[in-house]
């Protein structure tokens, strides 16, 4: 059989909507590959050790295969709706953009630019000219270069979610307030610009997902979470060592999914709130515990802190709603502060009735490094005592208020703690224990 006989058995056996489907995934991984390695670049300040751009590449690698795969891909549009410009990009003139937009047709675009690029000014004004159709909009910075572009004629009508990712500052300022004004659907904007404040005063209201970091404690962290109240998703970075200023009486009515780097929400009030992930110092919980008393729909809590003392253990009866909990922490402290850990985690029965601490948790994972113990034994009867308690069936009583008391169907350990056989066969028998009828499964990791 020649060449020219051989069934191609892509694009000639699968449904063109399978191939197309195929085709852009893969060039979706490529684009991930080289965002990722342009990011680790950016973040490294390794300049001269740059990788060969291949995501601008993608459909043509795609069309060096085969000329029946050339064929396919020219002709499907939505294989050109990705553009991706870096510095060692192959698309580094005017007529190369303008025939890679020509094959998207008319579909929206996804567009990532850095902004060391002087040289390709030009060849972006190509794409701008299509900025109603952007969809998605992300910069980049690796030198510092303030590089803008005239946009006052570019509406970008169909933007939905905007990016801009630097580890200098840059004035782009004016350019950004220019895209920004001219985006009545944008819906989400990733900020790292720590020393440049969120254009937020005309479009923060429209905003339902906002992701930010900076490095300064003036009154700007407080002022972009009052110009969103309407956030549902909010992930903010806060690197300063002192407390921002000008908190207090901000109301994020719908906010759901908060994700928090140093900062404990001191005077915010999020009703609506399901999952948060906080990060940072133990003295911050006192002003985690006022925030999270003031969500009562938190039923995902994930903290990760450093040196942590008896105000974690304090604050853990407080979670009656939480139904996933993960604890991460690293301190000095010695292993009996892990033991109390699980003391305050474990249900105790008076007169037949079960405690209702925590009585939604259903998964637990638990994450300990001591500074000064590496590794560290863990004790195991007070560890089996809080899972065995956990693990039995518990019917509302009067005691409990008639609240349904959760089983714990899994369970998560890890850091420098070992166990030893006998513990682990007492994990093993509870294991199987949970297996039986009418009783939730448990998975135990450790």
């Amino acid at each position: 059989m020649s060449t020219s006989q051989l069934v191609d058995p892509i694009t000639s056996l699968l449904p063109p909507e399978l191939t197309t489907k195929i085709f852009q995934l893969c060039i979706q991984e490529l684009v991930q590959t080289s965002l990722e390695d342009e990011l680790s670049t950016l973040m490294s300040f390794d300049l001269c050790h740059r990788h060969d751009n291949i995501t601008t590449e993608g459909p043509v690698l795609l069309c060096q295969v085969s000329r029946t795969w050339r064929d396919f891909v020219y002709d499907c549009p939505m294989l050109w709706t990705n553009i991706c410009a870096h510095t060692s990009s192959a698309l580094g003139n005017q007529h190369a953009y303008s025939e890679w937009l020509a094959r998207s047709g008319k579909l929206p675009l996804a567009v990532c630019i850095s902004l060391d690029l002087p040289d390709h000014i030009d060849a972006f004004t190509v794409i701008f000219n299509h900025s109603a159709r952007i969809r998605s909009l992300r910069f980049l910075d690796t030198t510092g270069e303030d590089v803008t572009w005239d946009l006052t004629s570019s509406p970008f009508t169909s933007l939905d979610t905007f990016a801009i990712e630097s580890v200098q500052p840059i004035k782009v300022l004016p350019m950004i307030s220019a895209i920004i004004a001219t985006a009545p659907h944008l819906r989400s904007i990733k900020w790292n610009l720590d020393h440049v404040p969120i254009p937020l005063h005309t479009i923060g209201s429209q905003l339902k997902e906002l992701n930010f970091s900076t490095r300064v404690s003036d009154d700007r962290t407080y002022n972009a979470l009052r110009a969103c109240p309407n956030v549902v998703k909010l992930l903010v970075r806060y690197r300063s060592y002192t407390e921002p200023i000008g908190g207090g009486d901000v109301l994020l009515a719908d906010l759901q999914v908060l994700d928090s780097y140093r900062f404990a929400m001191q005077g915010v009030v999020a009703p609506k709130l399901r999952k948060f992930t906080f990060q940072g110092f133990s003295d911050y919980i006192p002003d985690l515990m006022s925030f999270i008393r003031q969500s009562p729909q938190l039923d995902d809590l994930d903290l990760n802190l450093l040196n942590a003392a008896d105000d974690l253990i304090e604050m853990i009866p407080h979670l009656s709603t939480v139904t996933r909990l993960k604890i991460a922490v690293e301190t000095v402290f010695s292993v009996l502060y892990i033991d109390k850990i699980f003391k305050t985690l474990t249900w105790h029965q008076e007169d037949g009735a079960a405690s209702c601490l925590l009585p939604n948790l259903r998964h637990l994972y638990l994450h300990f490094n001591l500074f000064n113990v590496k590794p560290f034994d863990v004790n195991g009867e007070p560890l089996m005592n809080m899972l065995e308690s956990r693990c039995r069936p518990y019917a509302p009583t009067a005691a409990s208020g008639g609240v349904v008391i959760s089983r714990l169907e899994s369970f998560t350990f890890g850091g420098d703690g070992t166990i030893t056989q006998e513990t682990r066969q007492r994990l093993r028998s509870l294991q199987l224990q949970a297996q039986a009828p009418r009783l939730s499964l448990l998975h135990i990791d450790f």
